[in-house]
Protein backbone atom coordinates (compact mmCIF):
# COMPACT_ATOMS: atom_id res chain seq x y z
CA UNK A 1 0.00 0.00 0.00
CA UNK A 2 1.32 3.43 -0.97
CA UNK A 3 1.80 5.58 2.13
CA UNK A 4 0.44 9.14 1.99
CA UNK A 5 2.80 12.07 2.62
CA UNK A 6 2.38 13.08 6.29
CA UNK A 7 3.93 16.55 5.92
CA UNK A 8 4.27 18.91 2.99
CA UNK A 9 6.12 22.16 2.44
CA UNK A 10 3.85 24.74 0.82
CA UNK A 11 5.87 27.30 -1.18
CA UNK A 12 4.07 30.43 -2.35
CA UNK A 13 5.06 32.87 -5.10
CA UNK A 14 3.09 35.27 -7.24
CA UNK A 15 3.13 32.64 -10.02
CA UNK A 16 2.46 29.31 -8.26
CA UNK A 17 1.82 27.26 -5.18
CA UNK A 18 4.18 24.30 -4.82
CA UNK A 19 3.66 21.30 -2.54
CA UNK A 20 6.80 19.31 -1.74
CA UNK A 21 6.94 16.25 0.57
CA UNK A 22 8.99 16.72 3.71
CA UNK A 23 11.60 14.00 4.16
CA UNK A 24 14.31 13.59 6.76
CA UNK A 25 16.86 12.98 4.03
CA UNK A 26 17.40 15.60 1.33
CA UNK A 27 18.76 12.87 -0.97
CA UNK A 28 15.32 11.24 -1.36
CA UNK A 29 13.79 11.94 -4.77
CA UNK A 30 10.72 14.15 -4.37
CA UNK A 31 7.90 14.62 -6.82
CA UNK A 32 6.24 17.99 -6.28
CA UNK A 33 2.88 19.42 -7.28
CA UNK A 34 2.82 22.89 -8.79
CA UNK A 35 -0.46 24.82 -8.99
CA UNK A 36 -0.12 27.65 -11.50
CA UNK A 37 -1.85 30.84 -10.35
CA UNK A 38 -2.96 31.59 -13.89
CA UNK A 39 -6.05 29.56 -14.80
CA UNK A 40 -7.51 27.82 -17.79
CA UNK A 41 -10.52 29.37 -19.52
CA UNK A 42 -12.84 27.37 -17.25
CA UNK A 43 -11.20 28.78 -14.12
CA UNK A 44 -9.63 25.40 -13.36
CA UNK A 45 -6.12 25.36 -11.94
CA UNK A 46 -3.25 24.08 -14.05
CA UNK A 47 -1.49 21.35 -12.05
CA UNK A 48 2.01 20.25 -13.03
CA UNK A 49 4.27 17.53 -11.74
CA UNK A 50 7.59 19.28 -11.27
CA UNK A 51 10.82 19.11 -9.27
CA UNK A 52 12.25 22.62 -9.05
CA UNK A 53 15.77 22.80 -7.64
CA UNK A 54 16.01 23.27 -3.88
CA UNK A 55 17.65 26.75 -4.08
CA UNK A 56 14.62 28.04 -6.02
CA UNK A 57 12.19 26.77 -3.43
CA UNK A 58 14.31 28.09 -0.59
CA UNK A 59 13.75 31.65 -1.83
CA UNK A 60 9.96 31.39 -1.58
CA UNK A 61 7.52 31.87 1.28
CA UNK A 62 7.24 28.49 3.04
CA UNK A 63 4.93 26.83 5.56
CA UNK A 64 4.27 23.24 6.60
CA UNK A 65 0.88 21.60 5.99
CA UNK A 66 -0.25 18.06 6.76
CA UNK A 67 -2.28 16.99 3.78
CA UNK A 68 -4.46 17.97 0.83
CA UNK A 69 -8.23 17.83 1.41
CA UNK A 70 -8.90 18.68 -2.22
CA UNK A 71 -9.78 21.42 -4.68
CA UNK A 72 -13.08 23.32 -4.53
CA UNK A 73 -14.38 25.00 -7.68
CA UNK A 74 -15.93 28.40 -6.94
CA UNK A 75 -16.91 31.42 -9.02
CA UNK A 76 -13.45 32.90 -8.42
CA UNK A 77 -11.76 29.73 -9.67
CA UNK A 78 -10.21 26.74 -7.93
CA UNK A 79 -9.42 26.88 -4.21
CA UNK A 80 -6.90 24.55 -2.56
CA UNK A 81 -8.02 23.09 0.80
CA UNK A 82 -5.16 22.03 3.09
CA UNK A 83 -4.78 20.43 6.54
CA UNK A 84 -2.87 22.80 8.84
CA UNK A 85 -3.24 20.94 12.14
CA UNK A 86 -4.10 17.44 13.34
CA UNK A 87 -4.67 15.59 16.62
CA UNK A 88 -3.53 12.00 17.07
CA UNK A 89 -6.38 9.75 18.23
CA UNK A 90 -4.69 6.36 18.51
CA UNK A 91 -2.24 3.98 16.87
CA UNK A 92 -3.05 0.58 15.45
CA UNK A 93 -0.95 -1.86 13.46
CA UNK A 94 1.81 0.74 13.39
CA UNK A 95 -0.41 3.41 11.81
CA UNK A 96 -1.33 6.72 13.45
CA UNK A 97 -4.99 7.78 13.22
CA UNK A 98 -5.72 11.52 13.29
CA UNK A 99 -8.58 13.98 13.68
CA UNK A 100 -8.58 17.08 11.48
CA UNK A 101 -7.97 20.02 13.83
CA UNK A 102 -7.47 22.97 11.46
CA UNK A 103 -7.48 23.76 7.76
CA UNK A 104 -7.01 26.62 5.31
CA UNK A 105 -8.66 27.46 2.00
CA UNK A 106 -6.29 29.06 -0.52
CA UNK A 107 -7.56 30.72 -3.72
CA UNK A 108 -5.27 29.53 -6.49
CA UNK A 109 -5.88 32.21 -9.17
CA UNK A 110 -4.74 35.80 -8.66
CA UNK A 111 -7.19 38.70 -8.41
CA UNK A 112 -10.09 36.84 -10.06
CA UNK A 113 -12.63 38.51 -7.76
CA UNK A 114 -12.13 41.72 -9.77
CA UNK A 115 -14.13 40.20 -12.63
CA UNK A 116 -16.94 38.86 -10.42
CA UNK A 117 -20.29 40.49 -9.89
CA UNK A 118 -21.31 41.42 -6.33
CA UNK A 119 -23.67 38.43 -6.30
CA UNK A 120 -20.88 36.03 -7.31
CA UNK A 121 -18.55 37.47 -4.67
CA UNK A 122 -21.25 37.10 -2.02
CA UNK A 123 -21.98 33.54 -3.14
CA UNK A 124 -18.29 32.61 -2.88
CA UNK A 125 -18.14 34.03 0.64
CA UNK A 126 -21.14 31.88 1.56
CA UNK A 127 -19.62 28.76 -0.03
CA UNK A 128 -16.28 29.26 1.73
CA UNK A 129 -18.11 29.86 5.01
CA UNK A 130 -20.01 26.59 4.54
CA UNK A 131 -16.80 24.65 3.81
CA UNK A 132 -15.11 26.22 6.84
CA UNK A 133 -18.08 25.33 9.05
CA UNK A 134 -18.20 21.71 7.91
CA UNK A 135 -14.45 21.09 8.18
CA UNK A 136 -14.35 22.78 11.61
CA UNK A 137 -17.03 20.47 13.02
CA UNK A 138 -14.47 18.11 14.57
CA UNK A 139 -15.90 15.01 12.86
CA UNK A 140 -13.22 14.41 10.20
CA UNK A 141 -10.55 11.71 10.48
CA UNK A 142 -7.70 10.37 8.38
CA UNK A 143 -4.55 8.27 8.39
CA UNK A 144 -1.45 8.38 6.22
CA UNK A 145 -0.71 4.66 6.57
CA UNK A 146 -4.04 2.86 7.08
CA UNK A 147 -7.37 2.85 5.28
CA UNK A 148 -9.75 3.90 8.07
CA UNK A 149 -12.75 3.72 5.74
CA UNK A 150 -12.62 -0.07 6.09
CA UNK A 151 -13.46 -2.09 9.16
CA UNK A 152 -10.85 -4.29 10.87
CA UNK A 153 -12.12 -7.46 9.18
CA UNK A 154 -11.57 -5.88 5.74
CA UNK A 155 -8.14 -4.62 6.76
CA UNK A 156 -7.17 -8.20 7.55
CA UNK A 157 -7.59 -9.15 3.90
CA UNK A 158 -4.39 -9.56 1.83
CA UNK A 159 -2.70 -6.22 1.32
CA UNK A 160 -2.48 -4.63 -2.11
CA UNK A 161 0.11 -2.25 -3.49
CA UNK A 162 -2.55 0.24 -4.55
CA UNK A 163 -2.74 3.70 -2.95
CA UNK A 164 -5.24 4.12 -0.10
CA UNK A 165 -7.59 6.23 -2.22
CA UNK A 166 -8.03 3.37 -4.73
CA UNK A 167 -8.99 0.88 -2.00
CA UNK A 168 -11.11 3.18 0.18
CA UNK A 169 -14.76 2.31 0.79
CA UNK A 170 -16.73 4.62 -1.49
CA UNK A 171 -19.38 5.20 1.19
CA UNK A 172 -16.92 6.76 3.60
CA UNK A 173 -14.51 8.57 1.25
CA UNK A 174 -16.20 11.95 1.69
CA UNK A 175 -13.74 14.19 -0.15
CA UNK A 176 -13.34 12.03 -3.26
CA UNK A 177 -15.06 14.64 -5.44
CA UNK A 178 -12.72 17.35 -4.13
CA UNK A 179 -9.77 15.05 -4.91
CA UNK A 180 -10.91 14.46 -8.52
CA UNK A 181 -8.24 16.70 -10.14
CA UNK A 182 -5.45 14.88 -8.27
CA UNK A 183 -7.01 11.47 -8.90
CA UNK A 184 -7.14 12.22 -12.63
CA UNK A 185 -3.51 13.37 -12.53
CA UNK A 186 -2.47 10.17 -10.71
CA UNK A 187 -4.22 8.07 -13.37
CA UNK A 188 -2.54 10.00 -16.17
CA UNK A 189 0.92 9.56 -14.59
CA UNK A 190 0.96 6.12 -12.91
CA UNK A 191 4.78 6.15 -12.93
CA UNK A 192 4.76 8.90 -10.27
CA UNK A 193 3.74 8.88 -6.61
CA UNK A 194 0.93 11.45 -7.03
CA UNK A 195 -1.36 9.04 -5.17
CA UNK A 196 0.67 9.84 -2.05
CA UNK A 197 -0.81 13.38 -2.11
CA UNK A 198 -4.44 12.09 -2.07
CA UNK A 199 -5.69 11.99 1.53
CA UNK A 200 -9.16 10.41 2.05
CA UNK A 201 -11.26 11.97 4.82
CA UNK A 202 -13.78 9.97 6.82
CA UNK A 203 -16.74 11.70 8.49
CA UNK A 204 -17.92 10.33 11.82
CA UNK A 205 -16.53 9.83 15.28
CA UNK A 206 -13.47 8.15 16.75
CA UNK A 207 -12.36 7.89 20.37
CA UNK A 208 -10.13 5.49 22.30
CA UNK A 209 -9.54 5.16 26.05
CA UNK A 210 -6.59 3.46 27.71
CA UNK A 211 -7.61 1.00 30.46
CA UNK A 212 -6.04 -1.65 32.70
CA UNK A 213 -7.55 -5.15 32.58
CA UNK A 214 -6.07 -8.29 34.15
CA UNK A 215 -2.72 -6.58 34.44
CA UNK A 216 -2.62 -5.60 30.78
CA UNK A 217 -2.94 -2.17 29.25
CA UNK A 218 -5.79 -2.25 26.74
CA UNK A 219 -7.30 0.36 24.44
CA UNK A 220 -11.08 0.44 24.09
CA UNK A 221 -12.51 2.49 21.27
CA UNK A 222 -15.37 3.30 18.94
CA UNK A 223 -15.13 4.21 15.27
CA UNK A 224 -18.33 5.46 13.63
CA UNK A 225 -18.27 5.96 9.86
CA UNK A 226 -21.06 8.02 8.34
CA UNK A 227 -22.03 7.21 4.76
CA UNK A 228 -21.92 10.08 2.27
CA UNK A 229 -24.88 8.60 0.39
CA UNK A 230 -28.24 10.13 1.36
CA UNK A 231 -26.73 12.19 4.16
CA UNK A 232 -28.79 15.05 5.56
CA UNK A 233 -30.29 16.66 8.62
CA UNK A 234 -33.04 15.20 10.75
CA UNK A 235 -36.55 15.54 9.25
CA UNK A 236 -35.16 16.83 5.95
CA UNK A 237 -33.68 13.49 4.88
CA UNK A 238 -35.55 10.29 5.66
CA UNK A 239 -36.07 6.80 4.26
CA UNK A 240 -34.41 5.13 1.29
CA UNK A 241 -33.44 6.13 -2.25
CA UNK A 242 -33.79 4.18 -5.50
CA UNK A 243 -30.38 2.56 -5.00
CA UNK A 244 -31.21 1.24 -1.53
CA UNK A 245 -29.19 3.83 0.39
CA UNK A 246 -30.88 4.90 3.62
CA UNK A 247 -30.67 8.32 5.20
CA UNK A 248 -27.96 8.93 7.78
CA UNK A 249 -26.48 5.47 7.56
CA UNK A 250 -23.65 4.90 10.07
CA UNK A 251 -21.32 1.92 10.51
CA UNK A 252 -20.10 1.71 14.12
CA UNK A 253 -17.17 -0.50 15.06
CA UNK A 254 -16.37 -1.34 18.68
CA UNK A 255 -12.65 -2.04 19.01
CA UNK A 256 -10.53 -3.58 21.77
CA UNK A 257 -6.75 -3.52 21.31
CA UNK A 258 -3.74 -4.62 23.32
CA UNK A 259 -0.08 -5.42 22.69
CA UNK A 260 1.48 -8.72 23.73
CA UNK A 261 5.25 -8.44 23.61
CA UNK A 262 8.18 -10.64 24.38
CA UNK A 263 6.31 -13.83 25.37
CA UNK A 264 7.24 -17.37 24.33
CA UNK A 265 3.91 -17.61 22.54
CA UNK A 266 4.85 -14.75 20.22
CA UNK A 267 8.48 -15.81 19.82
CA UNK A 268 9.67 -12.64 21.49
CA UNK A 269 7.95 -10.39 18.95
CA UNK A 270 5.49 -7.65 19.87
CA UNK A 271 2.01 -8.64 18.70
CA UNK A 272 -0.94 -6.29 18.52
CA UNK A 273 -4.31 -7.99 18.93
CA UNK A 274 -7.51 -6.26 17.85
CA UNK A 275 -11.06 -7.47 18.49
CA UNK A 276 -13.84 -5.82 16.51
CA UNK A 277 -17.64 -5.90 16.45
CA UNK A 278 -19.66 -3.96 13.87
CA UNK A 279 -23.24 -2.73 13.78
CA UNK A 280 -25.05 -0.29 11.50
CA UNK A 281 -27.92 2.13 11.92
CA UNK A 282 -29.96 4.12 9.45
CA UNK A 283 -33.37 5.44 8.54
CA UNK A 284 -36.16 2.91 7.96
CA UNK A 285 -35.69 1.67 4.35
CA UNK A 286 -39.02 2.82 2.90
CA UNK A 287 -40.09 5.81 0.83
CA UNK A 288 -41.29 8.16 3.54
CA UNK A 289 -40.84 11.76 4.62
CA UNK A 290 -41.81 14.25 7.26
CA UNK A 291 -43.19 17.51 5.93
CA UNK A 292 -41.79 20.15 8.27
CA UNK A 293 -44.24 22.61 9.81
CA UNK A 294 -44.61 24.44 13.13
CA UNK A 295 -45.89 21.32 14.90
CA UNK A 296 -43.77 19.20 17.24
CA UNK A 297 -44.48 16.15 15.07
CA UNK A 298 -44.35 17.06 11.35
CA UNK A 299 -46.81 15.39 9.02
CA UNK A 300 -45.58 11.92 7.99
CA UNK A 301 -46.09 10.75 4.41
CA UNK A 302 -45.49 7.06 3.63
CA UNK A 303 -45.56 5.57 0.14
CA UNK A 304 -47.39 2.32 -0.47
CA UNK A 305 -45.34 -0.76 0.36
CA UNK A 306 -45.26 -2.04 -3.23
CA UNK A 307 -43.60 1.23 -4.29
CA UNK A 308 -40.91 0.92 -1.62
CA UNK A 309 -40.23 -2.80 -1.95
CA UNK A 310 -37.62 -2.75 -4.79
CA UNK A 311 -35.46 -0.25 -2.87
CA UNK A 312 -36.17 -2.05 0.43
CA UNK A 313 -34.88 -5.25 -1.16
CA UNK A 314 -31.79 -3.52 -2.62
CA UNK A 315 -30.97 -2.14 0.82
CA UNK A 316 -30.90 -5.54 2.48
CA UNK A 317 -29.08 -7.15 -0.45
CA UNK A 318 -26.32 -4.58 0.07
CA UNK A 319 -26.31 -5.14 3.83
CA UNK A 320 -26.02 -8.90 3.37
CA UNK A 321 -23.18 -8.56 0.85
CA UNK A 322 -21.24 -6.24 3.17
CA UNK A 323 -21.93 -7.74 6.59
CA UNK A 324 -23.62 -11.14 6.30
CA UNK A 325 -26.82 -12.20 8.15
CA UNK A 326 -28.78 -9.31 9.64
CA UNK A 327 -30.68 -8.68 12.87
CA UNK A 328 -32.97 -5.82 11.83
CA UNK A 329 -34.18 -4.13 15.02
CA UNK A 330 -37.11 -1.72 14.72
CA UNK A 331 -36.86 0.81 17.59
CA UNK A 332 -39.84 3.08 16.82
CA UNK A 333 -43.22 3.17 18.56
CA UNK A 334 -45.75 0.39 17.96
CA UNK A 335 -48.69 2.76 18.50
CA UNK A 336 -49.66 6.31 17.62
CA UNK A 337 -47.82 8.60 15.23
CA UNK A 338 -45.21 6.03 14.08
CA UNK A 339 -47.46 2.96 13.96
CA UNK A 340 -48.16 3.06 10.21
CA UNK A 341 -44.43 3.33 9.44
CA UNK A 342 -43.72 0.37 11.68
CA UNK A 343 -46.53 -1.69 10.14
CA UNK A 344 -45.27 -1.04 6.60
CA UNK A 345 -41.77 -2.17 7.54
CA UNK A 346 -43.15 -5.37 9.08
CA UNK A 347 -45.19 -6.08 5.94
CA UNK A 348 -42.24 -5.55 3.61
CA UNK A 349 -40.04 -7.78 5.73
CA UNK A 350 -42.60 -10.60 5.39
CA UNK A 351 -42.64 -9.98 1.63
CA UNK A 352 -38.83 -10.10 1.56
CA UNK A 353 -38.97 -13.51 3.27
CA UNK A 354 -35.19 -13.82 3.60
CA UNK A 355 -33.97 -16.24 6.30
CA UNK A 356 -30.80 -14.17 6.65
CA UNK A 357 -32.77 -11.10 7.77
CA UNK A 358 -34.34 -11.49 11.21
CA UNK A 359 -36.85 -8.72 11.95
CA UNK A 360 -37.48 -7.70 15.55
CA UNK A 361 -39.59 -4.85 16.95
CA UNK A 362 -38.42 -3.36 20.25
CA UNK A 363 -40.52 -0.32 21.17
CA UNK A 364 -37.67 1.64 22.71
CA UNK A 365 -39.67 4.54 24.13
CA UNK A 366 -42.25 2.24 25.74
CA UNK A 367 -39.77 -0.27 27.10
CA UNK A 368 -37.29 2.28 28.47
CA UNK A 369 -39.65 5.06 29.58
CA UNK A 370 -38.75 6.66 32.87
CA UNK A 371 -35.02 6.26 32.09
CA UNK A 372 -35.23 2.48 32.54
CA UNK A 373 -32.14 1.86 30.44
CA UNK A 374 -31.69 -1.47 32.22
CA UNK A 375 -34.56 -2.82 30.13
CA UNK A 376 -32.31 -2.84 27.09
CA UNK A 377 -31.18 -6.14 28.60
CA UNK A 378 -34.54 -7.50 27.43
CA UNK A 379 -33.58 -6.77 23.82
CA UNK A 380 -30.09 -8.23 24.29
CA UNK A 381 -31.53 -11.44 25.76
CA UNK A 382 -33.86 -11.83 22.79
CA UNK A 383 -31.09 -11.58 20.20
CA UNK A 384 -28.26 -13.14 22.24
CA UNK A 385 -28.29 -16.44 20.36
CA UNK A 386 -27.99 -14.63 17.02
CA UNK A 387 -25.20 -12.43 18.35
CA UNK A 388 -23.24 -15.51 19.40
CA UNK A 389 -23.67 -17.02 15.94
CA UNK A 390 -22.55 -13.77 14.30
CA UNK A 391 -19.44 -13.63 16.50
CA UNK A 392 -16.78 -10.96 16.12
CA UNK A 393 -13.46 -10.48 14.39
CA UNK A 394 -10.05 -10.93 16.05
CA UNK A 395 -6.97 -9.79 14.14
CA UNK A 396 -3.40 -10.13 15.29
CA UNK A 397 -0.15 -9.07 13.72
CA UNK A 398 3.45 -8.40 14.64
CA UNK A 399 3.69 -4.63 14.83
CA UNK A 400 4.65 -3.21 11.41
CA UNK A 401 3.89 -6.61 9.79
CA UNK A 402 1.05 -8.35 7.95
CA UNK A 403 -2.34 -9.25 9.38
CA UNK A 404 -3.66 -12.62 10.47
CA UNK A 405 -7.38 -12.98 11.01
CA UNK A 406 -9.58 -15.39 12.95
CA UNK A 407 -13.36 -14.93 12.94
Amino acid sequence: MTVIHDALSLYTTSDAFTLEPVYASASVQRHTLVFARSTLGSGSAQIRIDSPPAPTLAQEERETVYGVVGIAKLNAGDHLILVTDRVKVTKWFGADLYRLAAHKIVPIPKNTTLSLSPTQQRDDQIYIGMIDSILSSGFWYFSYQADITRKVQRLAEPRQSKPIWEQADERFFWNKHLQAPLINLAKEHPETDIGAFILPLMCGFMEFKELSYNGKRVSLGIISRRSKFRAGTRYNTRGVDLDGNVANNVETEQVLMYNDGGSAETGGATIQRVASYVQTRGSIPLFWEQQINVKYQPKMVIQEGNVSFPSFKKHFQTQLSLYGPQIAVNLINKKGYEASLSDTWSQLNMQLNDPNVRYLHFDFHHECKGNRWDRIAKLVAEIEADLIVQGWTVVEAPVEADFRCAD
